[in-house]
């Protein structure tokens, strides 16, 4: 199985094997990879669309998953500012920056 969050494969275990080829699969019908999951056939399938819904808070790039933008953020940016104030222009790297600076700042 691909998983498109990793970029890594591995083979199906028993317990998580199905009968059939295609019975239990979510298939693409751009290219007929099969996921598990419905939603690594989602975010697969941003790669078709070329959707792009995940952006960066600092150079405003884009990515297909959160888990690249967060790759971006900490090693182009140096930083992890990835939650933002929905009042202010301030960003944290921990939720529980946010949530004193909310506290702090908005009551």
């Amino acid at each position: 199985i691909f998983c498109p969050s990793t970029g890594t494969s591995r083979p199906l275990d028993q317990s998580t094997s199905r009968e059939s080829d295609t019975m239990g699969y979510f298939v693409c019908t751009e290219c007929g990879n099969k996921f598990v999951k419905k939603c690594h056939l989602r975010d697969h399938m941003r790669i078709h669309s070329g959707e792009k819904p995940f952006s960066c808070p600092c150079c405003k790039m884009s990515f297909r998953e959160k888990s690249a933008l967060k790759k971006h953020i900490s090693g182009v940016h140096k930083m992890k500012l990835i939650y933002s104030c929905i009042t202010c222009d301030g960003k944290f790297d921990r939720v529980a920056e946010l949530n004193e600076h909310l506290f702090a700042n908005v009551g």
